[in-house]
């Protein structure tokens, strides 16, 4: 089997593998595990000023994470509760249903049961045998444009480990926190945060071959429901391949599995050519659906018709980076359509990022009294023009500006998120 190397995003939108030194990321398996067990390792994303942490947190709800082989059969999952601490982890040890079962899972799905959203940044599996796989927040959200937020939550890479890599980070909630109705229209995790989501794990190796695909065919990896899909709600089925898919003699491949290489295969993966995204699937379908055990979906589909009267979550939360990486630059974050959460400020730029309108800002200072952003305050300065003569009426030439707040974000508090 060829070695597992995590796929990372550049701020251009490129894909690269970016080997990951194993000892750093698990140190050594929780002292509660057994050499059956499997550990996912789920991180969530990090504010860079932690004086503001508590007003922009992407710490979250401790989600369900369910496992399950390559055929689709349930292998184990967790309970949900609890929360992820902003810029940590949590260990999530997952039996398996049968003793003396350790084969390796290749689907995952996380569950989330709150209203309390989560940015997740990076999602990490030891397998039983020793092996490991890593799946990093920016692939669904750089790449292929789910809803997140940037994070300094670092991993180390490189062959010696001492590269540092901060990937950004993609949000689930149960209540798709306060973005807009979906009602009567098609949803996707572009525009709205998944209350569920799967991966398809060895579908995140990024061998050569397997980067040069994706970056020729975005679809292969973004439009592939077995892959990688969100949802709205917990579904009771997931989509798996069937049958397995084919790595090109790799000890990936299923048993039985012919070596020839199909899961680059458009018509075999994406799917328009498949018609995947159809409910029910059919068995004549490459994919077909693995019932959800246990856990049940506790939102109606019907009748998922939500939207939160206290307004848009970015107008009470706000972040300060700083950071010279052109990925974290103000305005790079704005302009990216996908970006949801808090208002955000990069202190090395010295920019504000209002996320309510996308606009960008210069700080406050000697130079910029309004139309600028106080840090201080809390402040976005805007200007007006007011009669010079200090009279009521159309304004004259000669008007004067004042200076107008336009956004206050001093003692907003984060409403659930």
């Amino acid at each position: 089997m060829s070695w597992f190397i995590p796929i990372v995003v550049t701020a251009g939108g490129w894909l690269f593998g970016k080997i990951t030194e194993n000892l750093h990321i698990f140190p050594e398996p929780p002292d509660h595990s057994t050499p059956e067990d499997t550990i996912v390792r789920i991180w969530a994303g990090m504010n860079a000023n932690r004086s503001t942490s508590l007003l922009s947190s992407l710490e979250g709800s401790k989600p369900q994470v369910v496992l399950y082989d390559e055929r689709g059969d349930h292998i184990g999952d967790t309970k949900p509760g609890g929360k992820i601490l902003e810029g940590g982890f949590q260990d999530f040890i997952i039996s398996p249903d049968k003793k003396g079962n350790n084969v390796r899972p290749t689907y995952l799905q996380i569950n989330i049961h709150t209203i309390d959203a989560i940015c997740i940044s990076a999602i990490q599996i030891q397998y039983a045998d020793g092996g490991w796989s890593t799946i990093y927040g920016d692939v669904p959200v750089q790449f292929c444009g789910w809803a997140g937020y940037p994070s300094i939550t670092p991993f180390y890479t490189g062959s010696d480990g001492n590269d540092i890599y901060k990937p950004w980070c993609f949000w689930m909630d149960k209540n798709d926190s306060y973005n807009d109705d979906w009602n009567g229209s098609t949803w996707n995790p572009k525009d709205h945060f998944s209350q569920s989501a799967n991966f398809h794990i060895p579908d995140f190796n990024g061998q050569p071959d397997v980067i040069s695909a994706y970056h020729e065919n975005h679809d292969l990896l973004c439009n592939s429901e077995g892959r990688m899909q969100g949802h709205p709600w917990w579904p009771e089925t997931i989509a798996v391949f069937k049958p397995p898919l084919s790595y090109g003699n790799n000890a990936s491949d299923a048993p039985g599995v012919s070596h020839e290489n199909n899961s680059l295969d458009p018509k075999i993966v994406i799917d328009d050519f498949v018609g995947a995204g159809k409910w029910p699937q059919s068995a004549k379908n490459p994919h077909y659906l693995v019932n959800y055990k246990e856990h049940k979906n506790d939102n109606d589909k019907d009748n998922y018709n939500k939207k939160l009267a206290a307004g848009g979550s970015n107008k009470m939360l706000y972040a300060l980076f700083d950071s010279d990486d052109p990925s974290f630059s103000a305005d790079y974050v704005c302009s990216r359509p996908n970006v949801f959460g808090p208002h955000y400020a990069n202190a090395w730029e010295r920019k504000f990022c209002n996320l309510d309108d996308r606009t960008v800002w210069p700080f406050c200072d000697d130079t910029h009294t309004t139309n600028c952003f106080d840090m201080e305050s809390l402040t976005l300065w805007g200007s007006a023009s007011a009669p010079a003569s200090g009279s009521i009426g159309t304004f004259d030439v000669g008007s004067a500006a004042i200076r107008t707040p336009l956004l206050s974000l001093a003692g907003r508090s984060t409403l659930g998120m």
